[in-house]
């Protein structure tokens, strides 16, 4: 072996040895990173599970929220349904007060009012 042959076969052995670190680092830096990028993922991951948590009370409040409205609403319908029963009844029995006031003083020619809704 001429001193040329030797030289090209320890460049070519220190070459391996080279490349054999380099692709040892390159896999421990890929590693590093797959574990950093993990580890902020699960972070990620424990934000939106927080946030969707939050949310689904949010809804749940938006929900029972709009249940209590819809109640207050046939609340308000019945009161209003018995007002305006209650409003009848006073006027017939205005009416009828009237009515026997006319025929206790002879005045028969009274007309009687005409019915009218609650909130007119």
């Amino acid at each position: 072996m001429e001193l040329g042959e030797m030289l090209g076969l320890v460049n070519l052995a220190g070459l391996v040895i080279v490349a054999f670190i380099g692709w040892n680092a390159i896999r421990a830096t890929k590693q590093q990173v797959l574990e950093l990028v993990n580890r902020d993922l699960a972070e990620v991951r424990r934000q939106i599970r927080t946030s969707m948590k939050s949310l689904d009370r949010v809804q749940d409040h938006v929900a029972d929220n709009r249940e209590d409205i819809l109640k207050i609403e046939v609340n308000i319908a019945s009161m209003q349904d018995e007002l305006e029963k209650m409003s009848r009844t006073m006027d017939a029995f205005i009416t009828v007060q009237k009515a026997q006031e006319g025929n206790a003083e002879g005045d028969a020619e009274e007309e009687a009012p005409e019915q009218r809704h609650l909130y007119e």
